[in-house]
């Protein structure tokens, strides 16, 4: 399996991710255009938690993949949503 074959599918997933982030701390959908993650970004589109705090989760479920537990989702999404 590679990145490239499954790249639709892992975008989607971080999509998922982010948007549950999303909704369990009324977070947002951002750019990364500007912020001190647009050199480190894979893709544009961040999520932004309550209170200042910037989240990568499309980029997290790449190297998730790349990785495997070593980047956990889970632990992303508890310390992300922890504040």
């Amino acid at each position: 399996m590679t990145e490239e074959r499954f790249a639709e599918t892992l975008f989607g997933f971080g999509c998922y991710v982010g948007e549950v982030m999303v909704r369990q701390t009324g977070g947002s959908w951002t750019s990364s255009a500007g912020t001190a993650l647009e050199a480190y970004a894979s893709f544009p589109l961040l999520v932004s938690l309550p209170p200042d705090n910037l989240s990568n989760p499309i980029g997290k479920v790449f190297k998730a993949f790349r990785n495997g537990d070593a980047d956990s989702i889970v632990q992303f999404y508890r310390v992300m949503t922890s504040a």
